[in-house]
Parts: C-alpha cells; structure tokens; sequence
C-alpha cells in the first residue's frame, strides 16, 4: 500500500534563490487506496452452465460513488470444446458499462452492459486471458461488485479460472 507524496506535472515554480531555475512537478496526497481482490488459487467448474460467485474476486464497494473498475482474467479449460461465460453483478443500485479485450485482440472489444452474461470461446487448453474495464455510478447503498461464471455449455472436462486473476477498484468520487 502506497501512502507517499504522488508528483505530477503543474504549474511552473522557483526552486529556492536560483534566478532562473525552475521545475514543473506538483505533489499531491493520494485521494483513495485501490480495492484490489487477487484469486489465491484455481478454481474450476465442471458439468455446469449455472453461474456461480466467484471465491475470491469480489469487492464491497461505497454508496454515492464513481468508480473505476479493471479486471484480468485468465481461464483455461482442455477440453474440445472450451467456453466461459461471466457477468459482473452488484447488489445495490447503480450503472455500469464497460470494455471487453481478449489478450489477442482476435475479436476486438465488446461493449457491454446490465445483467447480460458474456461468452468467451477459448482454445483447448491454452490459456485465455481477459482484460475488462468497467466505468460505475453507484446510486444508492453499498454493495458488493463481484464475478459470477461457468460454463457456456455444460462440459465433463474442467473450466479454470487460474490463481493471480485479479478485480482493482478506484474510486473517482
């Protein structure tokens, strides 16, 4: 956790009596800690499209805010026939949208939004990573932000969202 003096560039300034000598760096306080939520180990599904919490990536976040949001996934499954599906939920009001990139940029971005859950064919036993950033208001009451997934279709051999995938909050405002 970072709690020092952050720098950043502003408005020109004198440094001490040297005539002529100047610098454009301003320091500020940090404004918020991230939330961060790291995936400690593997965790698979196996025969099941019902989505399910996520065990570790899910963060509490505060009423009346802004958020900005980013996830990195990475999901393994060796079966013929691998997919995923995920969605995000929170259970308080709010809005949110975000973006969607796979580590290959192979089928672009996806914009997606509300409850809809999002599939993701991957390749038999290679490791597919996700990027998502999610831009949220939360209106009323804090909530809990969190992944929820599972199988596309349901499959024998194991779908795996691998250890070190990771959910960062920032609040905005």
């Amino acid at each position: 956790i970072y709690s020092g003096t952050l720098w950043s560039r502003g408005a020109s300034w004198t440094v001490g009596n040297e005539p002529g000598v100047s610098a454009n760096w301003v320091s500020h306080a940090p404004t918020a800690i991230p939330l961060i939520a790291v995936k400690e180990t593997d965790e698979s599904v196996t025969s099941s499209t019902t989505l399910q919490d996520d065990d570790d990536l899910q963060l509490t976040l505060e009423a009346n805010s802004f958020y900005k949001l980013e996830a990195h996934l990475t999901v393994f499954s060796a079966s013929a026939n691998p997919d995923f599906k995920y969605r995000f939920e929170f259970g308080a009001v709010g809005n949110w949208s975000g973006l969607k990139e796979d580590a290959d940029q192979s089928t672009g971005f996806d914009i997606y939004q509300g409850t809809n859950a999002i599939t993701k064919t991957l390749s038999a036993g290679v490791s597919t990573t996700i990027r998502i950033n999610i831009q949220m208001q939360i209106a009323v009451g804090a909530g809990v932000f969190k992944l929820r997934w599972a199988q596309n279709n349901s499959d024998g051999t194991a779908t795996t969202v691998k250890g070190g995938s990771f959910m960062k909050a920032e609040k905005l405002a």
